[in-house]
Protein backbone atom coordinates (compact mmCIF):
# COMPACT_ATOMS: atom_id res chain seq x y z
CA UNK A 1 0.00 0.00 0.00
CA UNK A 2 1.26 3.30 -0.83
CA UNK A 3 2.19 6.51 1.96
CA UNK A 4 -0.66 8.81 1.81
CA UNK A 5 0.99 11.49 -0.25
CA UNK A 6 1.48 9.20 -2.62
CA UNK A 7 -1.65 7.43 -2.47
CA UNK A 8 -3.09 10.89 -2.48
CA UNK A 9 -1.36 11.73 -5.99
CA UNK A 10 -2.36 8.58 -7.06
CA UNK A 11 -6.03 8.72 -6.60
CA UNK A 12 -6.29 12.37 -7.72
CA UNK A 13 -4.39 11.13 -11.30
CA UNK A 14 -6.61 8.32 -11.36
CA UNK A 15 -9.95 10.54 -11.21
CA UNK A 16 -8.48 12.78 -14.24
CA UNK A 17 -8.58 9.22 -16.54
CA UNK A 18 -11.54 7.87 -18.41
CA UNK A 19 -13.10 5.60 -16.22
CA UNK A 20 -12.55 2.10 -17.02
CA UNK A 21 -9.47 2.37 -19.23
CA UNK A 22 -6.35 0.33 -18.55
CA UNK A 23 -4.49 3.11 -16.88
CA UNK A 24 -7.00 4.25 -14.56
CA UNK A 25 -7.57 0.27 -13.29
CA UNK A 26 -3.91 -0.39 -12.84
CA UNK A 27 -3.47 3.03 -10.62
CA UNK A 28 -7.01 1.97 -8.58
CA UNK A 29 -5.99 -1.55 -8.52
CA UNK A 30 -2.24 0.04 -6.31
CA UNK A 31 -5.01 1.45 -4.18
CA UNK A 32 -6.96 -0.93 -3.37
CA UNK A 33 -4.83 -3.27 -1.69
CA UNK A 34 -4.37 -6.35 -4.48
CA UNK A 35 -1.39 -8.20 -3.95
CA UNK A 36 0.55 -9.11 -6.80
CA UNK A 37 3.40 -11.96 -5.55
CA UNK A 38 6.45 -14.34 -7.52
CA UNK A 39 8.43 -16.92 -6.05
CA UNK A 40 7.75 -19.29 -3.58
CA UNK A 41 5.93 -16.60 -1.20
CA UNK A 42 3.15 -16.09 -3.74
CA UNK A 43 1.72 -19.22 -3.45
CA UNK A 44 0.22 -18.44 -0.13
CA UNK A 45 -1.40 -15.00 -1.47
CA UNK A 46 -5.25 -17.25 -1.70
CA UNK A 47 -8.44 -17.08 0.11
CA UNK A 48 -8.39 -20.74 0.47
CA UNK A 49 -5.65 -23.09 0.67
CA UNK A 50 -2.05 -22.59 -0.93
CA UNK A 51 -1.61 -22.48 -4.40
CA UNK A 52 0.94 -25.64 -5.68
CA UNK A 53 4.33 -25.00 -7.23
CA UNK A 54 3.25 -26.82 -10.70
CA UNK A 55 -0.11 -27.92 -12.70
CA UNK A 56 -0.75 -30.31 -15.34
CA UNK A 57 -0.57 -28.20 -18.87
CA UNK A 58 -4.22 -27.68 -19.76
CA UNK A 59 -2.74 -27.94 -23.40
CA UNK A 60 -0.33 -30.96 -23.62
CA UNK A 61 -0.08 -31.96 -19.89
CA UNK A 62 3.70 -31.58 -18.84
CA UNK A 63 4.32 -29.82 -15.62
CA UNK A 64 3.46 -25.92 -16.05
CA UNK A 65 5.52 -23.69 -13.73
CA UNK A 66 4.15 -21.07 -11.46
CA UNK A 67 5.05 -17.22 -12.99
CA UNK A 68 2.96 -14.82 -10.46
CA UNK A 69 -0.24 -15.27 -8.39
CA UNK A 70 -2.88 -11.67 -8.16
CA UNK A 71 -5.16 -12.03 -5.04
CA UNK A 72 -7.62 -9.03 -4.75
CA UNK A 73 -8.15 -7.11 -1.91
CA UNK A 74 -9.74 -3.81 -1.93
CA UNK A 75 -13.03 -1.91 -2.65
CA UNK A 76 -13.62 -3.52 -5.87
CA UNK A 77 -13.23 -6.78 -7.46
CA UNK A 78 -13.70 -8.99 -10.52
CA UNK A 79 -16.96 -9.42 -8.88
CA UNK A 80 -17.92 -6.34 -9.95
CA UNK A 81 -17.02 -6.73 -13.82
CA UNK A 82 -20.20 -9.23 -14.59
CA UNK A 83 -23.80 -10.69 -13.46
CA UNK A 84 -23.72 -13.96 -12.57
CA UNK A 85 -26.24 -15.17 -14.56
CA UNK A 86 -27.23 -18.68 -13.00
CA UNK A 87 -29.99 -19.12 -14.72
CA UNK A 88 -28.45 -19.56 -17.95
CA UNK A 89 -26.13 -21.59 -16.76
CA UNK A 90 -23.19 -18.82 -16.62
CA UNK A 91 -20.78 -18.29 -14.21
CA UNK A 92 -18.71 -15.42 -12.55
CA UNK A 93 -17.26 -14.86 -9.39
CA UNK A 94 -19.42 -13.36 -6.21
CA UNK A 95 -16.60 -12.40 -3.85
CA UNK A 96 -12.79 -11.77 -3.87
CA UNK A 97 -10.37 -13.91 -5.90
CA UNK A 98 -7.24 -15.01 -5.73
CA UNK A 99 -5.32 -16.18 -9.58
CA UNK A 100 -2.14 -18.31 -9.65
CA UNK A 101 -0.59 -17.83 -13.25
CA UNK A 102 1.54 -20.97 -14.56
CA UNK A 103 3.44 -21.23 -17.93
CA UNK A 104 4.02 -24.64 -19.58
CA UNK A 105 8.04 -24.71 -20.63
CA UNK A 106 7.89 -26.98 -23.70
CA UNK A 107 8.74 -24.52 -26.76
CA UNK A 108 6.50 -25.70 -28.27
CA UNK A 109 3.73 -25.31 -26.16
CA UNK A 110 4.20 -21.91 -23.80
CA UNK A 111 0.60 -22.28 -23.03
CA UNK A 112 -0.69 -20.46 -19.59
CA UNK A 113 -3.20 -21.99 -17.52
CA UNK A 114 -4.61 -20.41 -14.67
CA UNK A 115 -5.51 -21.84 -10.95
CA UNK A 116 -8.05 -19.53 -8.99
CA UNK A 117 -10.08 -19.41 -5.92
CA UNK A 118 -12.30 -17.15 -4.31
CA UNK A 119 -13.11 -15.69 -0.24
Amino acid sequence: MPDQARRSRMIRKASRLPPGGPARRKILAALKGNQIGYGPEALKLSWQGDFPETVPCVKCGKDSRHVLTVMEGGEEDAADLHHNDWKDGEFWFHDYAAFSLYMCPDIDCTTVTTKWNQG
